[in-house]
């Protein structure tokens, strides 16, 4: 699970969220609603960019990533300094040796962040695909999964791979132009890409945001029922800006108004005119 606790979210001295407490699990869709400024695009950069949270605890898997715990680090390492005081007086080494391994084992180690990071793909509002390239150039560079060093130097697929990405071209509609320069492409024929480029890694979590904004129905819904399909393993948060996308697809929404969390629907509670409130 990943736990958002009492996490205040900032840029620079601009406050843009307080207060904000998220459980996030693998096999729901979570839904971000909230009219333009509210801090959607804010609360997914945050799974990855600590510098945003300014207060409170991010877990993942039941750890702390430590980094983010700037508010109150004096008072955490003052608190762990009187028990380890009062053990010294009270009990034997082993146990004060046994405290401190436990402290270190409750926040992440900087090579633990840099593996979770790993675990993420964010699917920005921009496609940031190289546009004087062909898709399959840009999908070669990034390709997270090579077989081996050698590969990924070279830039060689495997044939299953070369498989893999022909069949989600295909399931989106999109294998026909897999050769052809991004910069002749549609903008909606640039958001597949962007999308399965995404996708193609196979990502433990993944943050996206206006996900289908350059995409006619019928292919916004071919992408969020892909989401249905792969979620059983994943942990995928999205921002949204289509009413019907959000009740139709999320298995859970998250409002935000004023700096806030304003409610957190379930499907049973979804109301379309208190949801409306949301948009702009």
């Amino acid at each position: 699970m990943i736990k958002f606790n009492d996490i205040v979210l900032q840029y620079s001295d601009q406050v843009i969220l307080d207060n904000v407490s998220i459980h996030v699990k693998k096999n729901s869709i979570i839904g971000l609603i909230g009219k333009s400024g509210t801090g959607k695009s804010t609360i997914l950069k945050a799974f990855f960019d600590f510098s945003l949270i300014k207060d409170g605890e991010f877990w993942y898997n039941d750890k702390k990533v430590v980094k983010i715990k700037k508010t109150n680090k004096k008072n955490d390492f003052k608190g762990y300094f009187t028990k380890f005081k009062k053990l010294f007086k009270q009990s034997s080494l082993k146990n004060v040796v046994k405290l401190y391994k436990n402290t270190l084992n409750e926040y992440f180690s900087k090579a633990e962040i840099k593996k979770y990071k790993k675990k993420i793909n964010y699917i920005a509002p921009d496609d940031n695909l190289i546009t004087s390239i062909d898709f399959y150039t840009n999908f070669k560079l990034t390709f997270k999964k090579y077989k081996n060093p050698f590969y990924k130097f070279l830039k060689i697929l495997t044939k299953q791979q070369k498989d893999n990405l022909y069949q989600m071209c295909e399931y989106f509609g999109m294998q026909d132009y897999i050769f052809k320069p991004v910069e002749q492409l549609s903008a909606g024929q640039k958001q597949r890409f962007a999308i399965i480029l995404n996708l193609i890694n196979d990502p433990e979590i993944l943050l996206c945001d206006e996900l289908t904004s350059n995409l006619d129905i019928t292919n916004a819904q071919l992408v969020f029922e892909y989401l249905q399909k792969i979620k059983s393993d994943k942990y995928i948060v999205v921002a949204l800006h289509n009413l019907n996308d959000a009740v139709k697809y999320m298995d859970k929404i998250i409002a935000l108004k004023d700096g806030k969390i304003q409610k957190i629907y379930h499907p049973n509670e979804y109301d379309l005119d208190e949801l409306r409130l949301y948009f702009d």
